[in-house]
């Protein structure tokens, strides 16, 4: 312990003799004059922590360093958006709500801060980049990279994906009363009804072993399958999967058990999906097939123009997040596919809860404060 703090004490002597020597800034291999950099003295702890996190010997390793990649704090507003789909006081919003550590550790004992390994994710993950890119952003090796970004898509998966599925603290009743009478505000002819359902794939690569069960013979490609719940105000409030690509839309949701959520706590609330639905009880409601009458007629058509806001919200999570749709990268047995496309559901409602998407504006009702979404 004594050790530890002499060598704390000469690194901080270092620290302040740098300072005063601005010739010794070429260690830090700055690109800006030493006035400069004299006069910015957090541009230079800045760098300084930057060198630490790359050499060998940290005096300071197990403690969280708070190193913006990029000067990201100083980055236009836009261009922050751009890389990472948040702002900067968004990002830290964010780290907060999702109550991550300040401190990330992997199995072979590499140390970052959770903001930062926060940051690695949403950079991954707003766009396909490659590992190296990311390394010059961070100051990182990276295989490193790739050890942090995994272990923090692992914490946010385990803490927050129990309650993709139904989360029954925000899913109240008054929510769910309020659902539906937003769709009925928009013109929709169904009382009680607070959510359109229906099922995706996301394709992936050809496995090594299992491809019979992994290939959906509809879609003709290997893929994964999801389901989701869209509600009016923009968000998925329903999330499950994957299962493998052979199975359908009834598959999941009885694996999902959904239908005995719903009896539990919103008997007398309904989801809207396609014709497959009507077998599986009157919690959900689907199209006139064939139509017997006008009306029937008129109401399939109004049914099937709002339905396509499910459409929509897939859409959503692809524009925004696109590294999940990126078929060369999801790798069933060698990447984790599994956990990454729920991480990206989470983020996209939550950047809905920022900035209201379009489904929010079709139904006009506005989204929950991120601290309603995820600590109601």
């Amino acid at each position: 312990m004594i050790r530890e703090n002499k060598r704390k004490l000469i690194f901080l002597i270092l620290l302040n003799e740098m300072f005063e020597e601005p010739g010794h800034l070429n260690y830090l291999k700055s690109e800006e004059d030493p006035v400069r950099a004299k006069r910015n003295p957090l541009t230079f702890l800045q760098k300084a922590a930057a060198v630490l996190s790359l050499s060998s010997y940290n005096p300071f390793r197990g403690l969280p360093v708070y190193i913006l990649p990029e000067n990201v704090a100083d980055l236009p507003s836009d261009e922050v958006r751009r890389l990472y789909r948040f702002t900067w006081p968004e990002i830290v919003k964010v780290f907060v709500e999702l109550r991550l550590p300040e401190v990330i550790y992997t199995k072979n004992r590499l140390v970052e801060s959770g903001i930062r390994a926060l940051m690695m994710v949403m950079r991954k993950f707003a766009f396909p980049i490659r590992l190296q890119c990311l390394a010059k952003a961070f100051g990182r090796e990276y295989s490193q990279i790739s050890r942090i970004i995994s272990v923090t898509t692992d914490i946010i998966f385990k803490r927050w994906a129990p309650i993709m599925l139904f989360d029954v603290r925000r899913l109240s009743s008054e929510t769910l009363q309020r659902y539906g009478s937003a769709f009925k505000d928009a013109g929709l002819p169904y009382e009680n009804l607070w959510g359109f359902i229906d099922g995706t794939i996301r394709k992936i690569c050809r496995p090594s072993k299992n491809q019979r069960i992994y290939y959906s013979g509809h879609k003709r490609c290997h893929c994964l399958r999801y389901q989701n719940v869209t509600t009016p105000d923009g968000l998925i409030s329903s999330f499950y999967g994957p299962l493998p690509g052979s199975n359908n839309d009834l598959n999941i949701l009885d694996d999902s058990g959904l239908s005995d959520i719903m009896r539990r706590h919103c008997p007398d609330f309904h989801l809207y999906g396609d014709a497959a639905y009507a077998s599986r009880g009157p919690q959900f409601i689907t199209a006139f097939i064939p139509p017997s009458n006008e009306i029937e007629r008129t109401i399939n058509t109004v049914m099937n123009s709002y339905r396509t806001e499910v459409e929509h919200s897939f859409a959503v999570v692809n524009n925004s997040f696109a590294y999940s749709d990126l078929r060369s990268s999801q790798k069933i047995y060698l990447t984790s596919v599994i956990k990454d496309y729920p991480v990206c559901i989470l983020f996209c409602n939550i950047m809905n809860t920022f900035r209201p998407n379009q489904v929010s504006q079709r139904f006009k009702m506005a989204p929950p404060s991120i601290q309603e979404y995820l600590n109601p």
